[in-house]
């Protein structure tokens, strides 16, 4: 009842204001995927992993979900695939999984893959493409897949990093994002360095810069530079973040790439 509690004040907050809505049956699931495209509604599902009680209600409340992302005109766009994880097959060498977020990739494509930890990108081909277990010619973009790729060791591919068409891809230090505090027991202020989920990117950043204000609490938003503490990485303005750091949780969108160096 704590969490249930704790979550029902964050959706309450004044940044956040979405109505909590506990589904407790299959009327409750439609009513609620009915309304979803209104962003004021935040259902509650009580699950139990053990037992397996209201997973059924959860699987029937995601089919009825709209889709978000409309994939068929993102396939003829360059490109753009992001490394989830990454396996050692013996027989067939370093193979990678993920998902394609636009264009079509297809067997013997050489694609740029990075950052490293110096943001260097370098060249790479795909040796072969199982989608569901099955081997195929070609990924395009919505779609699981994993690559076998040429010549490659695991050591040098890390969660977080991509594939992509782009010769010339930057890595990026730092970015500014609109970004909301749900929970905060005292204020964040400058050099705060909280841990960022971005895509598949796990790493902390510190806050270097908030603009128009000298520290947040829970329930405020600001525009706010982060910097990433260890390495660059791929990030896109559009992307929606998460910042945590032990109990403090916030919220985010990406709205700008500074290009700089380390």
């Amino acid at each position: 009842m704590q969490t249930i509690d704790t979550v029902n004040k964050i959706l309450k907050l004044p940044g956040v204001r979405k109505l909590p809505y506990h589904i407790k049956n299959e009327d409750d699931v439609v009513t609620c995927a009915k309304n979803m495209a209104s962003d004021r509604i935040a259902p509650i599902f009580l699950l139990s992993n053990v037992t397996g009680e209201n997973l059924k209600l959860l699987q029937k409340f995601v089919n009825l979900l709209p889709v978000r992302k409309d994939w068929e005109s993102l396939i003829d766009k360059p490109a753009e695939y992001v490394i989830d994880q990454t396996f050692f097959v013996s027989g067939v060498g370093t193979v990678i999984s993920g998902i394609v977020m636009q264009g079509t990739i297809s067997v013997n494509d050489t694609l740029m893959m990075g950052p490293d930890g110096n943001g260097v990108y370098r060249p790479i081909t795909v040796k072969s493409i199982h989608c569901k277990r099955v081997n195929v010619r070609r990924a395009h973009a919505g779609q699981t897949a994993s690559f076998a790729l040429k010549k490659e060791k695991r050591s040098g591919i890390r969660k977080g990093m991509v594939l992509v068409e782009d010769k010339h891809p930057k890595a990026v230090w730092e970015f500014e994002a609109e970004v909301l505090v749900l929970y905060h027991s005292t204020t964040i202020k400058e050099n705060y360095q909280p841990v960022i989920h971005l895509s598949c990117v796990r790493q902390c950043a510190k806050i270097i810069k908030m603009d128009g204000i000298e520290s947040l609490r829970t329930g405020d938003k600001a525009q706010v530079r982060f910097r990433f503490m260890f390495r660059p990485e791929y990030v896109r303005t559009g992307e929606r973040l998460i910042f945590r750091e032990g109990r403090t949780k916030g919220l985010g969108v990406v709205n700008k790439i500074i290009t700089t160096t380390q």
